[in-house]
């Protein structure tokens, strides 16, 4: 008889750790009614804690990507020039790419 209600206590003591036990915060409701249940007002806000609706988070919607700007001709001709200059394409790559830049 003692430890149904020795049980029972504990249980009753518990209530609100086993009615949030699902929620996000469910370990830190079990941590406020372990150390504050004691006292009725540590229990009072521990219940309604766990028994209260959880709100959702609403995430900040994805931002739109950057548009691409698209470099100037100068730009692209000042990076071919620097191309050529350092080797790396021939005076006829130069001269055919340079003529789509000035085309487009």
């Amino acid at each position: 008889m003692e430890f149904i209600l020795i049980g029972g206590a504990i249980a009753l003591y518990f209530l609100p750790t086993f009615l949030g036990w699902h929620k996000a915060n469910g370990f830190s409701i079990l941590l406020l009614n372990f150390f504050l249940g004691w006292t009725f007002i540590g229990w009072v806000v521990a219940l309604v804690w766990a028994t209260s609706a959880e709100t959702k988070m609403i995430p900040n919607p994805p931002r739109p990507p950057k548009p691409k700007v698209k470099p100037s001709k100068a730009e692209e001709l000042e990076k071919l020039a620097s191309l050529k200059e350092r080797g790396i394409i021939t005076q006829e790559e130069f001269d055919k790419e340079k003529l789509k830049i000035l085309e487009s």
